[in-house]
C-alpha cells in the first residue's frame, strides 16, 4: 500500500478514537452567572423598633442559591441555607438612634455572589429586656467575671467556662478549665492572667492571652481548710476571701512561684468577698458584716474599722462606689454604708423586701444591680442612700447567684446558665 494511503488511514483511525472517547465523557460547562439578591424587608433608610426584626431576602439563581449570608456593620451574624431566606435580627443589643449597615450576600454552588446593602436606624425604647442565655447541664453557675469581649463563669465543682460575648445576642463557648477536687467559686482577670478562687485548692492562675485555649500557669494551696471563695487582684498582689480563714494576701511578682505573705482573720465570720482600693481592703465578712483593713504593708494587714448590720445580716458580696459601700446580704437585703472615715463606717440606709436574698451587687452611678437568687435580678435607685428604692426586676430562669453590669448589659451567673439582660433607663 502506498505510504500516503497508510498515513491517511492512521489519521482517520486517530480521529475516530478521539471522537469515540470524547463522546463517552461528560462535557463541562462553567457557571459564570452570579445569583441576584434583594432585601425586601426592611426598606432602605427605615427606622426599626421592638426586639426582633425579621430581615427578609429575595434571592434567585439559574442553578440554585446555596446560601445567603447576613452582615450587620460588616460582621457576619447569620447564614440561611434555604428559601425563604430570613434573618431574625435582635436589635435590642444596639444603642438608641444608631445607624447600621445591613447586607445580604447570596452565593451559588460555584461560589458566585451578589450583595445587596441598606442602611437603617435602630430605636430602643426604655425597658428591661432578656437578650440571651447559654445552658450547660449538670453545672452550677456560681460567679463570673467580664473583661473586654469575654466572660468567665465559675461553675464550682465543674471548674470554669469562657465565652465570647462580642455579640450579646449569641454568646459563644470558647473553652473550659477544671482540675483537682476544688470548687471554682470566684474569678478575676488582670492583663493576660485569670485567677481562680478554687475552694480547698486555693488559688489557680491561668494564661488567657488566648481565651479559647487557657494554659495553666501555677497554683497555691493554702494551709488547713481555707475554702477560698473569691479573689481580687491589684498590682502584684492577690487578695483571697477564704470562708474559713479570713483574707490571705499572695505575692504575684513571680507567677511561677506564688507566695502567701500574710493572713488576716480578726473576725469570726466567713469571708465571702473582697475589694481593694488604694491601701484599704474591704471584706464581706458574713455575719461580721464589713471589715476594713489597711494593706499598705502586705506582710502586716491591720484592722481599721468595722460595720455590723443590724438584725444579724449576713454580708455575701459588696461593691464600693465613691464614699459608700453597698453590702448584699443573703438574708436581709442591701445596706448602704458611708466609708469616708474608714475607722468609723456609718449606716445610711437599707433596702429590704419579703424575698431579699441578695447574693450579688454591682453599682453604676445612682443605680444598683442586685442578684436576688430565686427572684432573679433587681434594680434599685440609690440616689438617696437613706431610702434605696426599687426600679424594676427580671425573674430569671434559675437562681441568680451573682451578676456583672457592663455597658447597659447585665451578665448573670444564673445557676445553670449564663444569662444576658439589658436595662435601658
Amino acid at each position: 500500500m502506498p505510504k500516503l494511503k497508510l498515513f491517511s488511514l492512521a489519521i482517520a483511525l486517530t480521529l475516530a478514537v478521539v471522537f469515540i472517547y470524547g463522546c463517552g465523557k461528560k462535557s463541562v460547562v462553567s457557571d459564570l452567572i452570579p445569583p441576584t439578591v434583594q432585601i425586601t424587608f426592611p426598606a432602605d433608610s427605615a427606622t426599626l423598633s421592638g426586639d426582633t426584626v425579621f430581615v427578609t431576602v429575595n434571592a434567585s439563581d439559574d442553578k440554585g442559591v446555596a446560601r445567603v449570608d447576613f452582615y450587620v456593620d460588616g460582621e457576619t451574624l447569620f447564614t440561611d441555607f434555604s428559601s425563604p431566606f430570613i434573618f431574625p435580627w435582635l436589635i435590642l443589643v444596639y444603642n438608641d438612634s444608631t445607624v447600621h449597615t445591613l447586607s445580604a450576600v447570596a452565593v451559588d454552588g460555584a461560589g458566585n455572589a451578589d450583595t445587596f446593602t441598606i442602611s437603617v436606624t435602630v430605636r430602643v425604647t426604655p425597658g428591661f429586656y432578656f437578650i440571651s442565655s447559654t445552658t450547660t447541664a449538670a453545672a452550677s453557675y456560681y460567679n463570673l467575671f467580664v473583661w473586654g469581649n469575654y466572660a468567665a463563669v465559675a461553675q464550682q465543682g465543674n471548674g470554669l467556662q469562657i465565652y465570647d460575648i462580642s455579640n450579646p445576642a449569641d454568646p459563644i463557648f470558647l473553652s473550659s478549665y477544671s482540675t483537682g477536687g476544688g470548687s471554682a467559686n470566684g474569678i478575676f482577670v488582670s492583663g493576660n492572667y485569670l485567677f481562680i478562687a478554687y475552694g480547698q485548692e486555693g488559688l489557680h492562675v491561668l494564661d488567657v492571652s488566648n481565651p479559647a485555649s487557657p494554659i495553666y500557669r501555677s497554683s497555691l494551696v493554702l494551709p488547713g481548710f481555707a475554702d477560698v471563695e473569691n479573689v481580687f487582684v491589684a498590682g502584684n498582689y492577690a487578695y483571697l476571701a477564704a470562708k474559713n480563714s479570713g483574707m490571705y494576701i499572695v505575692d504575684l511578682s513571680n507567677l511561677d512561684t506564688l507566695v502567701a505573705l500574710s493572713q488576716y482573720n480578726l473576725g469570726s465570720g466567713n469571708a465571702f468577698d473582697v475589694k481593694v482600693i488604694d491601701s484599704l481592703a474591704y471584706i464581706a465578712y458574713g455575719g461580721e458584716g464589713l471589715e476594713i483593713v489597711n494593706i499598705k504593708n502586705p506582710l502586716i494587714p491591720a484592722f481599721v474599722g468595722r460595720y455590723t448590720p443590724a438584725g444579724s445580716g449576713n454580708v455575701k458580696r459588696l461593691d464600693i462606689s465613691g464614699t459608700n459601700a453597698y453590702l448584699a446580704m443573703d438574708n436581709i437585703g442591701l445596706d448602704v454604708v458611708n466609708i469616708s472615715i474608714p475607722s468609723s463606717p456609718v449606716f445610711l440606709g437599707r433596702y429590704t423586701t419579703f424575698n431579699s436574698f441578695f447574693t450579688g451587687v454591682d453599682v453604676e452611678g445612682n443605680t444598683t444591680y442586685m442578684a436576688n437568687l430565686d427572684d432573679g435580678v433587681q434594680i434599685l435607685d440609690v440616689t438617696v442612700p437613706a431610702t434605696p428604692s426599687s426600679i424594676t426586676f427580671f425573674n430569671t430562669e434559675g437562681q441568680a447567684n451573682n451578676l456583672v453590669f457592663r455597658n447597659s448589659f447585665i451578665y448573670v451567673a444564673d445557676q445553670s446558665s449564663l444569662t444576658l439582660l439589658r436595662y435601658v433607663p
